[in-house]
């Protein structure tokens, strides 16, 4: 993404394109179609972040914080695919693109992307066959950011990470302005969105699929703890969703956009293993409550005030 002046490739559709479709370029056989996408199968798409030479003004609380937005953002598109913030990387520096990560992190020296380009994502592709392929599929991500982006705003900086993960998503350019995925990002404030449009959101549905939403059935029951409940869940009536189906990564995402405290898993003893929405790690609370007939102890469920 360029900060200013005129950017490398143009975007000429009408809206949100695709990053193997190398708007202003021909670069065969990376670009053209089918177009370039992750293989899922093996679930969530794990991305971590490199402390390594962040701008000052950036603060390590600030990066993480653009990171998880960026990843919730791109999550509540409905596609197919599941991003997952794994922390910071383990060693110091990032491995490029040979080797098995995804990283998020800063052009320390300044020399990849100088005085004006924002940031950059570097993918790398498995083609199959090799030649005029069949099968384009991405198999790792890097996305590099300048130095400059530490004179940003922090929502301008936040927007600058979404259009980046749009691109290691697999999504290219917008020639429509107020996209989030439009070359050039404008400093001030009031043009940063930080969210994806409706029509980006429905280009990564096409290129994944939709995904399908478990199904729910909404209860409330007032639970009655055995104990003092530990500092932050109170005791007022809360609301509990069953879901049938579904994978954990799924009722995170729904419980981010439902507003929902967190995904909550109570196990035979009667004690919820809570993951609060936007938190790293899971938090035990003892609940011990008697659930409503029709109620499993071992299903999962969003717990929300």
């Amino acid at each position: 993404m360029i900060l200013s002046g005129t950017f490398l490739a143009t975007a000429t559709a009408a809206g949100p394109t695709y990053l193997s479709d190398c708007t202003g370029t021909t670069l065969p056989p990376t670009c053209g179609t089918p177009v370039a996408r992750w293989d899922t199968s093996g679930g969530a798409i794990p991305f971590c972040t490199s402390q390594g030479g962040r701008p000052i003004r950036i603060g390590s609380g600030q990066f993480e914080k653009a990171v998880r937005d960026a990843i919730a953002v791109w999550n509540a598109a409905g596609a197919q695919i599941v991003v997952s913030y794994s922390g910071d990387c383990a060693g110091s520096g990032g491995d490029g693109l040979t080797g098995v990560r995804n990283e998020i992190r800063f052009d320390i020296a300044g020399t990849m992307l100088g005085t004006t380009d924002g940031a950059r994502t570097q993918v790398q592709m498995s083609l199959s066959p090799g030649v005029n392929p069949t099968s384009r599929m991405i198999v790792e991500a890097d996305i590099v950011i300048g130095q400059i982006a530490g004179t940003l705003d922090p929502a301008c900086f936040g927007d600058l990470v979404v259009h980046e993960m749009g691109h290691a998503l697999g999504l290219g350019h917008s020639a429509d302005v107020t996209d989030v995925m439009y070359p050039v990002l404008r400093s001030d404030i009031g043009a940063c969105s930080m969210k994806p449009s409706a029509q980006e959101y429905d280009v990564l549905r096409s290129l994944y699929g939709a995904a399908s939403r478990p199904t729910v059935t909404a209860q409330s029951f007032a639970p009655v703890p055995a104990a003092p409940a530990k500092p932050g869940i109170g005791q007022e009536r809360l609301a509990l969703a069953l879901f049938a189906g579904g994978t954990l990564d799924d009722l995170e995402v729904w419980a981010h956009a439902s507003n929902a405290v967190g995904v909550s898993v109570p196990d035979a003893r009667g004690i919820l293993h809570t993951l609060v929405v936007g938190s790293p790690a899971w938090v035990n609370v003892d609940f011990r409550a008697a659930f409503p007939r029709g109620w499993s102890v071992a299903t999962p469920m969003i717990l929300s005030r």
